[in-house]
């Protein structure tokens, strides 16, 4: 909506929209689109749920920030915003 917005406004002309490199819009989506269905079907609630969320505070800070760091090395850093859905289940199966 906004391209066609900007099109039909004409802040946008064909030349600029051939420019766009849509291969890395598609991989950013694809990995907002990851972390949408992570949290959509249960697999969030699902992980939390697991012995190694037992460890309260720091210990989760650790092991966040580690995968994070892991996922970011060896994927686009969009796919790696799957940890988000799961670090905010976190609250909701655990109370904290």
């Amino acid at each position: 909506m906004a391209a066609g917005t900007l099109i039909a406004g004409g802040f946008l002309d064909e030349s600029d929209v051939r420019s766009i490199d849509w291969h890395i819009l598609i991989l950013m989506w694809g990995g907002l689109a990851l972390g949408v269905g992570v949290q959509e079907s249960g697999l969030s609630a699902w992980l939390v749920s697991l012995p190694i969320f037992g460890g309260h505070g720091f210990l989760l800070v650790i092991i966040f920030s580690v995968l994070a760091v892991l996922l970011s090395s060896f994927i686009s850093n969009t796919a790696a915003t799957l940890l988000l859905p799961i670090v905010m289940s976190i609250d909701d199966e655990l109370k904290i």
